[in-house]
């Protein structure tokens, strides 16, 4: 987890305190680097009138920990800022045309910087990974800015007549710009109806002015013209419309999935918590002798059927875990106060989210940067039926579907 942030100023300078207040406001995204870059000549638009930019990073060191893959990344009139993990970085940097990059780092990042450089958005349909992340082209005045497939990670963007801006939190924007957030009425009906504030599938935040590139989605800014353009390079739907893989396929092309999750230059984690996500995940490292690749954390209450459950199943591997007692004492609130301020959204206050919030607390204090939790298996896999369809319903109805 990475966050960055990247200001276009019509006519005015980017102002560099404001900036470095707004960037250093997601530092919790990446306390291993901040990166600023004021450019240093404007992009003209066809009547003179200037436009600055401003890019900044906050990183989060997993690959290629050196500060050479420090970001933002510039080679000549280009610039990447960039939040994610390419998995699949090597063998993209293998397939390479010879001579069509001068490699200096060992990173993804420089990898997805040439691949766009040479396949411009067509470099996301070999990409196998998640990302947020704009890439800048000076000479030619455009942007690009895209979201991975799933929307994992987080990518908001505000424009009008004098700014256009792209960052990692809404918060950020806020702060630039001296504006209060404010939220949609109805973010707050439905968050009160279920409970929960699922993200939208569209452009729309929960905050008014705010807007999100949504999964599998980009935005083509033409500085020079001032204009947005959006559109989808992935479609979720007609992907799930594809042959399913057969029952004897899965096994391996799930061990496939769980091998890309461990490529990393630090600690991985993974938080066993019992559930049937996570354990198949500890099976399948387990079936490939890569059990040892990972620090397993179970968190503890004193009554649960879940943690017996995950101690069992290392116990019975052979398998060190440390075990995390969950004492849901005085820091409790604060703790999830904090999580809603870091995600900037509510969350319910229950188990999984007081939990949660306490194991990242201690998995970091152990040094492990990238955590393998299973979460979102459950929904995968047809799951939990019983609390998502309210909201599922909710949606078919306002869509008379």
């Amino acid at each position: 987890m990475c966050g960055f942030l990247q200001v276009f100023s019509k006519q005015r300078e980017v102002d560099p305190e404001r900036f470095g207040e707004a960037l250093s406001l997601m530092r919790h995204r990446g306390p291993d680097g901040t990166g600023i870059l004021h450019h240093p000549e404007p992009i003209l638009q066809p009547d003179g009138t200037p436009v600055f930019v401003a890019s900044g990073h906050q990183r989060l060191a997993i690959l290629d920990i050196d500060p050479r893959s420090n970001q933002p990344f510039v080679r000549g009139r280009r610039t990447l800022v960039f939040n994610g993990e390419i998995y699949n970085f090597r063998a993209l940097r293998a397939a390479m045309p010879e001579g069509t990059a001068r490699f200096t780092t060992t990173g993804d990042t420089e990898v997805l910087f040439y691949g766009l450089g040479l396949l411009g958005l067509g470099f996301l349909d070999k990409a196998n990974g998640m990302w947020a992340f704009s890439h800048l082209d000076e000479a030619n005045a455009r942007v690009l800015a895209a979201r991975d497939r799933h929307g994992k990670k987080p990518l908001f963007y505000y424009s009008d007549d004098a700014h256009v801006i792209f960052s990692s939190t809404a918060r950020a924007i806020h702060h630039y710009l001296g504006t209060r957030p404010r939220l949609e009425p109805d973010f707050v009906d439905r968050y009160l109806v279920h409970g929960s504030a699922f993200p939208g599938a569209d452009e729309r935040t929960h905050l008014r002015d705010i807007r999100q590139v949504p999964a599998g989605h980009f935005l083509d800014f033409d500085v020079a013209a001032w204009s947005l353009q959006s559109g989808r390079y992935f479609d979720l739907a007609a992907a799930a419309k594809s042959p399913a893989p057969s029952d004897e396929d899965f096994p391996e092309l799930f061990k496939d999935v769980v091998r890309a999750r461990l490529v990393s230059d630090r600690k991985v984690g993974l938080l066993l918590s019992g559930g049937i996500d996570s354990t198949i995940v500890l099976s399948a490292l387990h079936a490939m002798g890569l059990q040892d690749q990972v620090h397993c954390f179970i968190g503890e209450v004193g009554r649960s059927a879940d943690a017996d459950y995950a101690k069992r199943c290392v116990e019975q591997l052979g398998i060190r875990a440390h075990l995390v007692q969950l004492d849901y004492g005085g820091q409790t609130l604060e703790r999830v106060l904090e999580m809603c301020r870091h995600h900037e959204k509510p969350f319910p206050f229950l188990g999984s989210s007081i939990a949660m919030a306490e194991m990242y607390q201690h998995i970091g204090e152990h040094d492990v940067r990238v955590v393998l939790d299973g979460t979102g298996g459950d929904e995968f896999f047809g799951g939990y039926w019983g609390r998502y369809y309210p909201p599922a319903v909710s949606d078919a109805l306002a869509q008379s579907d």
